[in-house]
């Protein structure tokens, strides 16, 4: 209870001190407390590719222990006989584990959040042990250490594509792409020796800007992929949003988090502060400008559920094979995009007793009969779909008091009555009837759905068959609202 405490009084006084939004993105940053976030500015992170920078995982583990470490060793370095007697690699990687663990307990330790520590935890250890720290070894290690802690982790997308997410890069790392983006101490001190220290310099900012661009084309592609597979949308320039916002987020906004933090026990700590507003500031002119262009956001919709096995196992090959044999996994991996989308889709969505209603009409657009205060369901069902939610409304739909009829994409009649005196005529007229606030007690020659197939706090859609239409029920599954869908019932009629 104390620790919690704790972090809700650091995230007001990092709002406080910033001026909104900057505030509360540097609370999240920091403490793991997002709530105070405005929507417009979490659709802005989201639409622009950003949106990995509000969840606090490896990359932000990795940003602020490494200040710890990076911090140390430049310390080490003005003081010559205490780098001599000691390796201050080691003495760095020593006092940057506790430094994570305690950003892992004032972010919140969210599984994200556990992952990343349990990496970086190994990274640290096998500097101390003397023993290489990228290697798909430890990626396994961290794999295997998370899922002896929470098995359910495995179906999360954060775990899947924070991990395969790394396991790309660390492949890419193993197999010579470290000698082509990092220099080795040895390649480092010859190129010191034969360039002055502005070609030096500027050397250094290129294999930053290179290797920047290659592992946000590798990890993007990745993640970019899942997430098209999990949450059916990914920000068009995400790769240019993540050149130009990376630079902001890893030289000035994580690092001055972390000297504000240091320098908060003695009031210091407003330089650093002003410091992460700007650059939070920046990276939202920079999301704010790419979203502005027409198909910012790239939607799909729901795929297959074999796609997700196929891209996987593609991908394991593609890093794991040797010789040509990896070559089969980008085949896998061909063959997953091939089937994305190929689900099919709810023509009717209703969530619980008529609260939320939508459906798919003649033109291909879901729109939306009620809403009620299910904005969050009805965003989810339209992403789902394909759709970004900017569907035109619909051009005088002929309605009476009681019952509307609209065209369907398959040419077919879909009725939603309103009120009981309308269920005769919609069974006579129409192919699909919608009636969620009543009970129908005679037979209707259309395929119905009434009352009695609605639950409250539960979803229900419905779907083409050979015999006409079937009701599904996904949260039956136990899955989520907006995905696996359930065979009808023997009562559904």
């Amino acid at each position: 209870m104390g620790l919690a405490d704790f972090r809700l009084r650091l995230a007001a006084r990092l709002r406080d001190a910033m001026p909104a939004p900057q505030g509360s993105v540097g609370a999240a940053l920091v403490t793991g407390v997002r709530g105070a976030i405005p929507k417009s500015t979490r659709d802005l992170f989201r639409d622009s590719g950003l949106a990995h920078m509000l969840a606090i995982s490896g990359l932000h583990m990795a940003l602020f222990a490494g200040s710890v470490y990076a911090l140390l060793r430049l310390l080490g370095a003005c003081f010559p006989y205490f780098v001599q007697a000691y390796n201050m690699r080691k003495v760095a990687a020593m006092a940057s584990l506790p430094a994570a663990f305690a950003y892992l307990q004032i972010s919140g330790a969210s599984f994200p959040t556990q992952r990343a520590f349990i990496m970086l935890s190994l990274f640290f250890v096998a500097i101390l042990l003397g023993r290489p720290a990228l290697t798909m070894r430890n990626v396994a290690l961290a794999a295997l250490l998370v899922l002896l802690l929470a098995p359910h982790a495995l179906r999360q997308a954060g775990f899947q594509m924070s991990f395969a997410a790394v396991f790309a890069l660390v492949a890419l790392y193993e197999r010579g792409g470290a000698n082509f983006l990092f220099a080795t101490p040895e390649r480092a001190g010859m190129m010191r020796a034969r360039q002055s220290l502005g070609a030096h310099i500027l050397s250094r900012m290129g294999r930053y800007f290179i290797a920047l661009f290659v592992t946000s084309i590798i990890a993007g592609g990745v993640t970019g992929f899942l997430a098209l597979y999990h949450f059916h949308q990914v920000g068009t320039y995400g790769l240019m949003a993540n050149m130009l916002a990376m630079p902001l987020f890893g030289f000035i906004i994580m690092p001055a988090g972390f000297l504000s933090l240091l320098a908060m026990p003695v009031g210091l700590e407003a330089p650093f502060m002003a410091l992460m507003s700007f650059g939070i500031k920046s990276v939202l002119v920079v999301a704010d400008w790419l979203t502005a262009y027409p198909g910012a956001v790239f939607y799909r919709g729901q795929s297959a559920p074999a796609v997700l096995p196929l891209a996987l196992t593609g991908l394991s090959v593609a890093c794991l094979a040797n010789g040509r044999w990896r070559y089969a996994g980008f085949g896998f991996i061909g063959l997953a995009l091939l089937l994305a989308r190929r689900a099919d889709r709810p023509i009717i969505y209703v969530y619980g007793v008529g609260q939320a209603v939508m459906y798919e009409s003649s033109d291909g657009g879901l729109h939306v009969l009620r809403s009620g205060r299910r904005a969050y369901e009805i965003s989810l069902w339209q992403r789902t779909h394909g759709h970004g939610g900017d569907d035109a409304p619909i051009e005088d739909p002929p309605c009476s008091e009681s019952v509307c009829f609209y065209p369907l994409m398959d040419g077919r009649q879909f009725a939603y009555v309103r009120a009981g005196r309308g269920l005769s005529q919609a069974c006579s007229k129409a192919d699909l009837v919608l009636a969620p606030f009543i009970e129908a007690r005679y037979p209707c020659r259309a395929f119905l759905v009434d009352r009695r197939h609605l639950t409250k706090g539960w979803a229900v859609t419905v779907m083409q068959a050979q015999s006409g239409y079937e009701i599904v029920e996904p949260a039956r599954a136990g899955r989520r609202i907006w995905q696996a869908y359930y065979r009808p019932r023997p009562d559904d009629g």
